[in-house]
């Protein structure tokens, strides 16, 4: 299934998403960066605000077939069956509590702008290829994923390791395929770790609304597929339930702050549509009560963070029960056979330590609204910090707003080529109409002369026929006719014959009765005579 993303444009609406959400990611920078040192991943930068910068689109990411040749992994088989969907589910928990949450950042890696999302060490990056998303997931300090999720199938890994496949319904393959698929699986887990250590080493670069615009929603229904799948298969939905309380404690600080920042996320967007319908609706307002709005909006959301900036998170949580074949008593008893692993890692199953609050996760701050009043509670140097702090993000949303109105500009004439392109298009699709109604004419033309044709020489060999018929009767008429004639005339030769055979038989009979007489004697001539007679008489 080819799945396209809605193509997005930049509208009044988006601005001021841009600019509300921006204020809610400026503030949470600096959260990060004071939290940073906490984080169980050191190298883990902090997330950075959305932008309507223009960025240049990614182009999609190889196909696996494509990407370079890599050595095959090695293939190993999990002794506990129950365990097979151990690695889905984890990966499946880490998507859910992600939710709609914007990317931390993005970077530009050969052309491929993956998006990250980073919890303290816990990653989720999505690239996009020709058939959707691709994903990894990845355990705090770890360089390999334990789950590739492509387009057909899921690739699960232990320490570098092939242990399951799933199909494209979450339905776990056997191991025989499992066999066939180390020559791709191995090609993922290079460019796995390849893209971490881009993420890591390389230059962040904002996410722009644009893009999140486009692919957010591939990524919604990508993850409620999986939300489907965990309930259709019973082992995928037992192993879920007997782990759900331990994957829910480890989670909560993350799904708290995550959800937050899905809130807000969608809160500035049904606010900035509400905002860009009323402008349609009064054309009366200007770009600068627009920008003015946008403003607010973002400096609203610039306070409340300032209030909320000293919110270091809930204590960290303990590890989720042991992942599969990690229980007690069970050491190199993991995998069929006993292999040894090459390396200690967190189980797939239970991390090590429950996230703290980090750098892809302060955004959004999860104190409760009690701590709001606190903002105005005296002259102290706390709260004159806030005040200085709501004072410079009231100054950055005033240069975003300037920025907005900047796009408004750039995005009206966007609109206006995009009106004369329209045109053009329509004026070019009016012009090949008309020449296809031309061509369709002249076919019909064409049609009917073969048509008149058609029936022209079906009349002539109509006509043709019937004439031949009539001679062919009239032949056969004057031949009836001839052989009477035959017929009469040898009946008539036969009566002659018999009439002149009557009257010879007659003739016969009367001579018979009736004998002639004798001649009379002549006197002899004068002498002389019967010498004169020439000669032979």
């Amino acid at each position: 299934m080819t799945r396209t993303a809605r193509p997005f444009r930049l509208t009044a609406s988006t601005l001021a998403i841009t600019a509300a959400l921006g204020g809610l990611v400026l503030a949470g920078c600096n959260q990060a960066t004071q939290t940073a040192a906490n984080s169980t991943d050191a190298a883990a930068p902090p997330a950075l605000p959305l932008t309507t910068a223009a960025a240049p689109a990614s182009a999609p990411a190889p196909l696996a077939t494509a990407l370079p040749t890599a050595a095959p992994v090695r293939v190993v088989h999990l002794a506990d069956q129950s365990q097979g969907y151990a690695y889905a589910d984890r990966a499946y928990r880490y998507s859910s509590v992600l939710a709609d949450a914007p990317p931390d950042y993005t970077f530009d890696y050969d052309g491929v702008r993956p998006y990250v999302w980073d919890s303290n060490g816990s990653y989720q990056f999505a690239e996009p290829t020709q058939y959707g998303e691709r994903y990894y997931y990845y355990d705090p300090g770890s360089d390999y994923p334990y789950l590739v999720r492509d387009y057909d199938y899921s690739y699960g890994y232990d320490n570098g390791q092939l242990v399951v496949v799933y199909d494209r319904n979450g339905r776990i393959m056997d191991p025989g395929f499992i066999d066939q698929r180390a020559d791709l699986a191995g090609r993922y887990l290079a460019r796995a770790r390849a893209l971490r250590a881009a993420a890591l080493g390389g230059q962040r670069q904002a996410v722009a609304v644009a893009s999140w615009a486009q692919r957010r929603a591939q990524i919604d229904a990508d993850r409620s597929m999986w939300r489907e799948q965990q309930q259709q298969y019973p082992d995928w939905r037992a192993y879920d339930q007997a782990h759900a309380d331990q994957q829910q404690a480890y989670w909560a600080g993350v799904q708290e702050r995550r959800g937050a920042e899905s809130q807000a996320y969608d809160q500035a967007l049904n606010g900035a549509y509400g905002q860009g319908r009323a402008d349609q609706r009064g054309q009366d307002r200007t770009g600068l009560e627009i920008a003015g709005g946008v403003a607010a909006l973002a400096a609203a959301a610039a306070i409340y963070n300032a209030g909320h900036h000293n919110h270091s998170g809930p204590p960290p949580q303990a590890a989720p029960g042991p992942g599969p074949g990690q229980g007690p008593g069970q050491q190199g008893q993991r995998f069929a056979g006993g292999q040894p692993q090459a390396a200690p890692m967190a189980p797939v199953g239970a991390p090590q330590q429950g996230p703290r609050p980090g750098p892809g996760e302060q955004r959004v701050a999860g104190a409760p609204p009690a701590a709001a009043p606190a903002m105005a509670a005296g002259p102290g140097p706390a709260s004159q910090r806030m005040q200085a702090e709501a004072a410079r993000q009231q100054a950055v949303a005033a240069q975003q707003a300037q920025a907005a109105q900047q796009a408004q500009r750039e995005a009206q004439m966007h609109g206006q080529q995009e009106a004369a392109a329209q045109r053009a298009q329509q004026q070019a699709a009016g012009l090949q109409a008309a020449r296809q109604a031309e061509a369709q004419r002249a076919q019909s033309a064409q049609a009917a002369a073969q048509q008149q044709a058609a029936a022209r020489q079906a009349g002539q060999a109509e006509v043709q026929a019937r004439m031949q018929a009539e001679r062919q009767q009239a032949a056969g008429a004057a031949a009836q006719q001839r052989q009477a004639q035959f017929a009469a005339q040898a009946q008539a030769a036969q009566a002659r014959a018999g009439q002149q055979q009557h009257a010879a038989e007659a003739a016969a009979a009367q001579h018979a009765a009736h004998p002639p007489a004798p001649p009379a004697a002549h006197p002899p001539g004068p002498p002389g005579e019967h010498d004169k007679r020439p000669p032979g008489q």
